[in-house]
Formats: C-alpha cells, structure tokens, sequence
C-alpha cells in the first residue's frame, strides 16, 4: 500500500516523460533501501535513505513519519515531533502519526519532569513525582 502511495505521488508531480519515469524508478529503490535499513534497526542509514527519499517526492507522509519514529528511537524528540507533524501536513487522517506525536511529547514532558526532580528539594518535589509515576506508567510496555 505503501509503494502504491508512493508511486502515486511521483505520477501526479511528474507526469508521463522519460526522466519522471527514472525519478519514480529512483524514488522506488530509495524506498526500498529505506525500510531494508529500518526494519533492520540500521537508523543511521535509513534516515540518509528517507532523507533522500523526501527531498525526491516532499508529499510523502510515509517518509516523514519515518523519519519521525527514527528520531523518537534516538531520543531526537524535537525532530521527531517536526516530523511527525509535517507527516501529518500531508495525511492528516494518519492514526499512528497522531499516536507517535503524542508519544513524543509524553516523552518530553517526562524528561521535563526528571529534570525538574533531580533540581527540586525532595521536600517540594511531591507533585512533581506524583505525575512522572504517572507518566512512567503511561509509557510501560505490558
């Protein structure tokens, strides 16, 4: 579904010539390579791959969600939550990009309340651990 997504993007920016043909053919293998490298955890060259992929067919949410759920396994949450909503820009029905959104910024409000701990007196700091218990079990995976 994905690749038919893909290849409908290409066909409506670039009509019939030849070189739209070898654009969509290139966009295709970059694609390709993209989720090889992503479904086999090689981040760092899956992102260079749906970077690329991007900058040929901008329209793809898919990519732009990819790249989002690369920056959250990194911990790169500001980039992550840019591309997720930019995915979303582009398909805004997409149900797991509103998921890893929310995700994102669950994980920023986390480190926001960590850090507020670690320089709070323990004495104040009630509410603080009160809604990262929370927040933590939010986020356990069961």
């Amino acid at each position: 579904m994905k690749f038919i997504c893909l290849v409908a993007i290409l066909s409506l920016l670039s009509g019939c010539s030849s070189n739209a043909n070898k654009g969509q053919s290139a966009a295709i293998k970059i694609e390709t390579r993209a989720q090889h490298y992503y479904k086999s955890a090689n981040l760092q060259l899956a992102e260079t791959e749906y970077l690329a992929l991007i900058k040929l067919v901008p329209l793809y949410a898919e990519g732009w969600f990819k790249l989002g759920n690369i920056y959250l396994r990194t911990n790169q949450l500001e980039a992550a939550i840019r591309h997720y909503k930019k995915a979303l820009s582009y398909d805004s029905k997409m149900s797991k990009g509103w998921h890893n959104l929310a995700l994102a910024r669950i994980r920023q409000a986390t480190d926001t309340l960590v850090e507020g701990k670690q320089k709070v007196d323990e004495g104040n700091s009630a509410e603080i651990q009160i809604l990262l218990a929370k927040l933590l079990r939010l986020q356990r995976v069961e």
